[in-house]
């Protein structure tokens, strides 16, 4: 039984010396039949021992198709190893070079990270990647099963500078499939480089497959992740004191800056005031900036939280190097509170391109995320942005328009609370002081 197999090798190996049109397909069904299956297993990693000198496209392809062959079906670490002698005993060029590397870096990432690295990054390196690539004809099977999340990373944002925008759309399938082996991953890592490479100029090819690569992971992570409520923890959060989960803290969070604004508009400090620069009659005069408007509500929420062991900050960081307005957070649950003014040009657009593009994918926060609007009513200096053709008149329409332009998914998860400190109608706007 040995001796057949070997006698098929030795059969593949002479036709591999050739040039025509032959070659070529008899290492395409090495690498694609399934009655070649036991073959490949015996044949794949001696042929590449003998494999000679790359001297044209058509041996450069019968190199790829045997290469995965032995990926596939052959001793992966055996792969790896021949790789290493090839590139330190023999002299070829760029195109089968990037072949081997590519090889090596598949089967033992940890020890092909810099020769992987230091490939260079251009046209030239363009046909032999997508030839690589194209010839694992995924998902048959897992091309990055040994790749760490940043070998992921390195991988795509490396195919994306050297492969034009029309490339071979099995070398695009194999990308894909290196990006959704980070679905099933539930390291904080893997949730980095979905997030880093959604940002990544190169790796826009890709981005619809990233958005919903990402989207299944941040689910996955946040059910491994998952921990119940202990009885105690059930117990505070009944008394309405420390919450027990993310969707507690949420529900905590809204529930004061819905009674601080009540107190904001019918108090009897005028705490409407806080959001307003005024003249020395202490009249308003214009609208505060944003991040003011953001410390005055924090400076009110924190001494309302802290009872509770919650703390609140400003710019709360997450992933990717982005900033929430305030970040809140308690047990290890974070919730960033997204702010912006009602006159602000990104006022209808904020929810969907920063609150749930940038902060509630990190897994801390389970999805959960508060948009406040400060509304500042009708005034010449911070008139409410327009949706569309229409514009809201009272901070209740804003509010209804804001969770109208929700998507199913995120009515569950986003709260909106706008907060009306305009100026009530018995007050007389000021001028500027002298």
């Amino acid at each position: 039984s040995s001796e057949k197999p070997y006698s098929m090798d030795e059969n593949l190996m002479h036709k591999s010396y050739e040039t025509g049109l032959q070659t070529s397909m008899e290492l395409h069904e090495l690498r694609y039949a399934d009655d070649h299956e036991q073959v490949a297993k015996v044949a794949a990693v001696p042929l590449l021992q003998r494999f000679p000198t790359v001297n044209s496209d058509s041996q450069l392809q019968a190199l790829c198709w045997t290469l995965h062959a032995a990926l596939v079906h052959g001793d992966r670490t055996e792969v790896s190893r021949l790789a290493r002698d090839r590139l330190d005993r023999d002299s070829f060029d760029l195109n089968e070079r990037i072949c081997w590397i590519f090889a090596g870096f598949l089967t033992d990432p940890q020890h092909w990270r810099d020769d992987f690295r230091s490939l260079p990054n251009n046209d030239a390196c363009s046909t032999s990647v997508q030839m690589f690539l194209a010839s694992a004809r995924v998902p048959r099977e897992d091309l990055a099963r040994d790749l760490e999340p940043s070998d992921v990373r390195a991988l795509v944002e490396f195919a994306g500078t050297v492969m034009p925008c029309a490339m071979l759309e099995y070398a695009y399938q194999a990308v894909s499939h290196v990006v959704w082996s980070l679905e099933t991953e539930t390291s904080a890592a893997a949730t980095g480089v979905l997030q880093a490479l959604a940002d990544h100029p190169n790796a826009q090819p890709w981005l619809a497959t990233i958005a919903a690569t990402r989207l299944r992971h941040v689910g996955r992570r946040r059910e491994h992740e998952l921990r119940h409520c202990t009885i105690q923890q059930v117990v505070e959060t009944l008394n309405n004191r420390r919450p027990a989960n993310v969707g507690d803290l949420a529900a905590l969070v809204l529930d004061e800056l819905t009674s601080l604004s009540q107190k904001i508009r019918q108090g009897p400090t005028s705490d409407w005031r806080q959001y307003w620069n005024v003249d020395r009659y202490n009249r308003p005069t214009a609208p505060k900036p944003e991040d003011a408007c953001r410390d005055a509500v924090l400076s009110d929420l924190q001494d309302r939280l802290a009872p509770r062991g919650v703390d609140a900050q400003p710019e709360g960081v997450y992933a990717n190097d982005r900033r929430a307005d305030i970040r809140v957070s308690f047990a290890g649950f974070n919730l960033p509170v997204e702010i912006k003014r009602s006159c602000h040009d990104d006022v209808w657009t904020a929810i969907s391109e920063q609150l749930t593009a940038s902060y509630t994918p990190d897994p801390d926060t389970g999805g959960f995320g508060i948009y406040l609007v400060f509304w500042f009513g009708d005034t010449e200096a911070c008139r409410p942005t327009k949706s569309g053709n229409w514009r809201p008149t009272t901070p209740d329409e804003m509010e209804r328009g804001l969770h109208q332009s929700l998507c199913d998914r995120d009515r569950n998860l986003i709260s909106i609370c706008v907060v009306d400190v305009s100026v009530p109608p018995d007050k007389v706007m000021g001028t500027p002081a002298a």
